[in-house]
């Protein structure tokens, strides 16, 4: 028996129809949608993902290094000139006080004072002496004293010797500053002479220096 097959009538088919149109309609919806958000898209200014276009930094203005004129010296002609200030008196004298009478016994270059061996404190006749240094000092301003101290002592202690020949200096010397005497003015030297045993050593010379002494010698 053939099959014969027929056409469903236009009432039938309005839904198919229906949804053929919706289907048409979703598919031009979603071919406008990318052009539409894109074409959008550059008007939005926050849209992440949509670089925008900055404004072009400004050009800093080339510096000026070339170096300008010097300024003008300032007038220093109404400027009083400063004052010459008062020197302190020369601890050094003038020629002509240099030669100022002194007393005799202190008017040659030296003189020396004898000591007996192993003894330290000043002579007792010195003070006659220390008078005429100090009047001799104060006459010459421009002339210093050296106090050369010299000591004997035992061979095997050397030590002693110059430590003997040093008291001798410091206390003449402390007596001369007592006296009035700059003590500036004043250079000490020690020097100690050791003494061979009783037996290994001639006698010194009769014209040779006590080893026991202390020299003065005046220095300009």
């Amino acid at each position: 028996m053939p099959v014969v097959m027929t056409r469903p009538p236009f009432s039938d088919r309005t839904p198919v129809l229906l949804r053929g149109a919706a289907l048409a309609a979703l598919m031009l919806a979603c071919a406008w949608t990318p052009t539409a958000m894109a074409q959008s898209g550059t008007d939005l200014p926050g849209r992440p993902g949509t670089p925008q276009q900055r404004a072009p930094l400004p050009v800093p203005k080339t510096p000026d290094i070339e170096p300008g004129p010097l300024p003008a010296p300032p007038d220093q002609t109404g400027i009083p000139p400063a004052p010459l200030s008062d020197l302190p008196p020369p601890r050094i004298g003038t020629a002509a006080a240099t030669l100022a009478p002194v007393p005799a016994r202190v008017a040659g270059g030296s003189l020396s004072l004898t000591y007996q061996p192993q003894a330290e404190q000043v002579p007792a006749n010195v003070d006659p002496l220390i008078v005429d240094i100090v009047a001799r000092l104060t006459a010459r301003p421009n002339e210093r004293l050296e106090i050369k101290a010299h000591a004997t002592g035992p061979a095997d202690r050397a030590n002693d010797a110059r430590r003997t020949a040093l008291v001798r200096a410091r206390l003449l010397r402390d007596r001369l500053v007592t006296a009035g005497v700059d003590p500036l003015r004043l250079i000490i030297f020690a020097q100690g002479t050791p003494v061979p045993a009783v037996g290994t050593a001639s006698a010194p010379a009769p014209e040779a220096p006590s080893p026991d002494r202390v020299d003065l010698v005046f220095r300009t």
